[in-house]
Formats: structure tokens, sequence, C-alpha cells
């Protein structure tokens, strides 16, 4: 199902430090099939918190809603199997992602611009479900468990979601692909060891000996994203200066965007 109106019912803007920032939206016809899309504010700095957002479409009823956390600007597929047919995702990226190598010869500012438009075009071409998305600047490299703790509970209190998904790969294990990135790491800890209202799924390798929950994003899918010319090579083709390498699974070594996903499923408190 695709979305057809564009006028806004559902908005959120979010602050960790500041104030809410305003934002005025692209004329309608931008992207006559998807969400309405919110213009970056016309000054965006290091310490800005909110960049853009996109808002659920008139006339749609936001029903299990399911937060997914993301560290940066690709790795919502990271807990896309995660995601059931009639969920509504709204996409939390964290931070911009601007201390990547690939943007040493641009400004932090340009950098964090092209992530935003690579995790937009992404979304838009991929989701075929209303969907939410909103983008903040809290840090590459700098996260907190202070800082994702309160916008994680203040998400959670405005969408009242069924379930977080917190597609955050990190991983030491040999026998899997290994990856090491700060952010991935102080999200997957803070998120497991805080209590919380919703079931939590926590991405991790398939090497993990824990009791986990193994799934699958669709063939169909998973090729649209990752085979040759897919959404995904073409939106973060660019932050490995190439076509990322996608395998079935992270037990090949070297992929990490993989059509099976694990997860360790943290129940709720109850209270």
């Amino acid at each position: 199902m695709r979305c057809k109106g564009v006028k806004v019912v559902l908005m959120l803007a979010l602050s960790v430090t500041a104030a809410a920032l305003s934002f005025t939206c692209f004329p309608p016809n931008r992207h006559p099939d998807f969400p309405c899309i919110i213009k970056l504010p016309d000054r965006v700095n290091e310490n800005s918190n909110v960049s853009r957002t996109i808002k659920l479409p008139n006339g749609v009823a936001p029903k299990k809603i399911v937060l997914v956390l993301c560290p940066h600007p690709d790795d919502e597929y990271e807990g896309w199997a995660a995601l059931a047919d009639d969920e509504t995702p709204v996409f939390m990226i964290l931070t911009l992602g601007e201390k990547t190598r690939h943007c040493k010869k641009i400004s932090a500012l340009d950098c964090k611009t092209k992530r935003i438009d690579s995790v937009t075009y992404f979304l838009e071409k991929m989701m075929t479900r209303p969907y939410g998305l909103m983008i903040m600047d809290m840090g590459d490299l700098k996260l907190t468990r202070a800082g994702i703790r309160q916008a994680v509970r203040s998400a959670v209190k405005e969408y009242k979601p069924e379930k977080v998904i917190v597609a955050a790969y990190a991983n030491e294990i040999s026998g899997c692909t290994v990856y090491k990135h700060r952010d991935h790491e102080i999200l997957y800890d803070t998120m497991s060891s805080g209590t919380w209202e919703v079931p939590v799924y926590l991405r991790v390798a398939s090497c993990v000996q824990s009791p986990k929950k193994t799934m699958y994003v669709d063939e169909k899918v998973h090729r649209q994203a990752w085979g040759d010319g897919g959404f995904g090579q073409r939106a973060y083709g660019w932050l490995h200066g190439g076509n990322w390498p996608v395998g079935e699974s992270d037990k090949d070594g070297i992929s990490f965007f993989t059509r099976r996903q694990d997860f360790v499923v943290i129940e709720p408190v109850k209270r």
C-alpha cells in the first residue's frame, strides 16, 4: 500500500537540549506517493538537534507503531526483518554520521546534508507503507546514555509504539562480521540495560549464543535494496566506495546488510 495523501496529521519535534525547530513543507507534488517531507532549517550547525522529519500523511491512522532506533543514516536496514507487514515504522536516526572517513574532503554540514539525502531517498524508494522519519543530531561518536534514554522515552511517550527495534549491529565475535563502533555499542548497552514499557528487539550477530529470534527479510525486498543497482547501493554506496558486500548472513564475515537478522528480545517491565 502506498501513501496517497500528503497533508500532515502526526507531528513530532523532539530535541534533547534545545527548543524545537520550526519547519516548512516542500510543495506537495514533490513526492506525490510518499509522506510530506519537511525541509531542513536554513541553518544547521554542530549544535542542532533536529534536522528533518517526515510526517505521516492525512487520512492515515498510525496503528501498531514501531520505533526503529538507528545510530546513523544507513543503519535502518539492520532492523528491517523485525518489522511485521501490519506495523507502521517510525525511524529515529540519532546522529548524522558526519565523522565518516568518506566525508574528509567536504564540510561537516555538507556531509550531514548528504547523509540526510541518502536516508530520505532510501526510505522513499523502499517503504510501501506509511512511515515516519525523525533525524536528530546528537553528535557522531558523541552519543551518551543519558541522551539516548531521554530521546527514547520522549519518543515512546509521543508515539506509544508496540515495540522498539534497536538497529545497531556491533560484533567482536569471530565467525561473524566484525564491526565495532562506539555509537552502536553505547546504544545497544543503553537499551539492553534499561527498563522499558514495551518489548525491545536488539539486533545482534548470528554468532551470539544468547536466546534470540532469527528473522528474515523477504528475498525480493532484500534484492531490491542490495542487489546490483539496488536502492541501498544507490543511497549508501558512496559510504563504501562502491557496492556493499551483501550476503544471506553475517556468517560470511563481511556482510551486515543481510537477509538473516538476529535479535535478542527484552520483554517490557510490568508496572
